[in-house]
Order: structure tokens, then sequence, then C-alpha cells
């Protein structure tokens, strides 16, 4: 009975970590969401995209379309950048909690 009780408990309180994490964490961070093309307008199929702040970073690739996204980002200023394993291009942003930050990377 003990063990019973004492395991539910602890399931309990699990959930309530989990409930309770996202909520706090999503009060902090934001989107983004863009595009990786180049100079002529073409979208680059599977640019590496990279957000940087500090030692932390975010990664993925954008779609045959040339599009991104992010979830979670924290809020404040970060770097954003792509590659397609040649060239590359890198630029500031600005990310609010609650909001989505589009952007557009030009890779030259």
């Amino acid at each position: 009975m003990k063990l019973t009780l004492l395991s539910c408990l602890a399931i309990f309180l699990g959930m309530i970590a989990i409930q309770d994490a996202p909520a706090t964490e999503l009060a902090r961070t934001g989107s983004v969401v863009g595009v990786v093309m180049l100079a002529d307008h073409t979208p680059v199929a599977g640019a590496v995209v990279r957000i940087t702040r500090g030692s932390r970073h975010l990664e993925t690739q954008s779609d045959r379309n040339g599009q991104f996204g992010f979830r979670r980002v924290p809020q404040g200023r970060s770097v954003i950048s792509a590659s397609d394993g040649r060239h590359g291009t890198r630029q500031l942003i600005g990310v609010r909690a609650g909001d989505v930050t589009r952007v557009r990377l030009v890779i030259r």
C-alpha cells in the first residue's frame, strides 16, 4: 500500500512539473520562421540554418522551398545564419516572447 501511494504521489508531482514547465518556458520564448534564398530569389533547399546566442545554438535545415522554422527560441537578440555548404549569410535578430519573428536570409 505504501509503495502504491508513494508511486501515485511521484507520478502526480511529475505531472505537475511537466505541465508547469512549458507554460514558463513559452512565456519567455518566441518563434522564428523564414526562407533561405539566393540573390536571384531562388529558394535554397537543404541549407543549414542556425540561431546562436552565447554558447547555445539551435539548428535546422531549410525545406525544398527554402523555408525553415524554429519554436521556443529564447527571447532577446541572437545571430541567425544560413549556409549552403559553399556560401553563407548571417544577421542579428530580435526575438520577443510570444511573437513570431520573420526572416529572409539571402545567400551570396
